[in-house]
């Protein structure tokens, strides 16, 4: 998005929408099935409506971006031939991350596991990514960091566009 500009929710939404949706680095790509590709997928679109709900809980502005997120969640889902995304799995998988979010952000975490923030996100993830195999913490770890991560790069563009979102329609 070009700085200095007074932008709609819609525009902005739209820009998170391309943000959680582009290619991700190629030597990812190479070291990856589709499998985890697709879950990346998935956990990209999450950490938006994530990062969007915590905003809007603190600056009511962000309402409507939320709002055009999700439609925009729809149209993909309903549109497009690239990602080929399913919106029941996409709800589902929401649910999970949200679930996992709150069990990372209100319980102490059980005897021998890291109180790293995003630790059930991680284990989530991992699951998804491995099917069948036992989960290795050190796996369940790096999936919690690439969460936190892509949330602070997300909060970042957030913040960096935040003063060239137009003031909310009055309705």
């Amino acid at each position: 998005m070009p700085k200095g500009n007074i932008i709609s929710a819609q525009a902005f939404a739209n820009a998170l929408l391309q943000h959680a949706t582009r290619p991700d680095d190629p030597g990812l790509i190479e070291a990856h099935n589709d499998q985890f590709r697709r879950e990346l997928l998935y956990l990209k679109l999450f950490g938006v409506l994530y990062v969007l709900e915590i905003k809007t809980a603190s600056a009511a502005r962000f309402q409507e971006v939320l709002v055009s997120y999700d439609e925009g969640l729809n149209r993909l889902c309903d549109d497009s031939q690239e990602l080929k995304l399913d919106g029941a799995t996409l709800e589902s998988r929401f649910d999970t991350y949200a679930a996992a979010c709150h069990a990372s952000s209100s319980e102490p975490g059980e005897a021998g596991e890291r109180n790293l923030p995003y630790w059930d996100v991680g284990r989530e993830f991992t699951q998804l990514v491995g099917g069948e195999h036992a989960a290795d913490d050190s796996d369940i770890a790096r999936h919690a960091y690439v969460f936190l991560k892509y949330c602070q790069a997300i909060a970042n563009f957030v913040d960096e566009h935040e003063g060239e979102l137009a003031s909310p329609t009055v309705q």
